[in-house]
């Protein structure tokens, strides 16, 4: 996952892998959670997501933490409930202060170890849940693209080298970009694979496992929208999804939800 701030809001990119067997996602579609109208894509799985947005102008992602050791399983693993339960419970904020209250209530104990970011394109909470504390973060967002990143063969193995792509793609000279070209490069992220390493790139592939889906969400003062694009086991792309929410500080008849009736749907986190 990455975050960019941009000069009329900010962009979030998430690349999903996932076992070669595990059923496809569904597309993005409208959800009710509490107050808030909020855009997601589901795990038919778990029925949960790992990327949402709302009206509010918040957008949140989560990723699993793998240990150093990826034969052990994950602590909480068997019966624990499905991590994608959480971003639709943070999702119901409408700032980021209800966001980060909601964080500091929120018991992290029976869940298997993951980490998440939400932001309101100002600000962005960080949080890491691993057995070795809770502690919600908050800092300022700035010009530098932020980075989270996960690997079922241990995160250790690629967070450095992912690290370390970013910094070469923009370089020490981030502020000075202007916001196309801010955008390519984080879409050349993350369609990047090292042919010599394949398992542990970006565009990630190895035996057992490959990335199945990039999801992309912009948001300014106007308006919130989600692009979902699935890819195939060769790595193909399929059909792009997109979903739009207007912002709530601005009056809804003056904008035009992009989102189809099709890909609409109702449900109470």
């Amino acid at each position: 996952m990455t975050l960019l701030r941009l000069s009329f809001g900010y962009r979030m990119v998430c690349n999903r892998d996932e076992a070669r067997g595990r059923a496809p996602a569904i597309g993005p579609a409208v959800f009710t959670a509490g107050a808030r109208q909020a855009v997601w894509p589901v795990d038919p799985v778990g029925g949960g997501t790992w990327a949402g947005m709302n009206d509010a102008g918040l957008a949140a992602a989560l990723l699993n933490a793998n240990p150093p050791t990826p034969h052990n399983p994950p602590i909480a693993a068997n019966g624990a409930p499905s991590r994608g339960s959480i971003l639709p419970l943070l999702l119901q904020s409408g700032t980021i202060e209800e966001a980060t209250s909601r964080l500091q209530r929120f018991d992290p104990a029976p869940f298997a170890p993951f980490q998440l970011l939400i932001t309101d394109g100002r600000r962005t909470i960080r949080a890491d849940w691993r057995r070795s504390g809770w502690q919600p973060m908050l800092a300022p967002l700035g010009d530098a693209p932020i980075l989270l990143t996960s690997s079922g063969l241990g995160d250790e193995l690629v967070a450095g080298p992912r690290a370390e792509l970013l910094r070469s793609f923009f370089g020490g000279n981030a502020a000075t970009l202007d916001d196309r070209e801010r955008v390519r490069l984080q879409d050349s992220y993350h369609s990047h694979a090292w042919p010599t390493s394949t398992h542990t790139s970006v565009l990630m592939s190895r035996a057992d496992a490959r990335t199945v889906s990039r999801t992309s969400i912009v948001i300014d003062e106007a308006r919130a929208e989600m692009t979902y694009q699935p890819f195939d086991g060769q790595g193909d792309a399929g059909a792009v999804e997109r979903v739009a929410l207007p912002r709530t500080s601005v009056a809804r008849a003056s904008l035009a939800c992009r989102a189809e009736p099709k890909l609409l749907a109702t449900a109470n986190v």
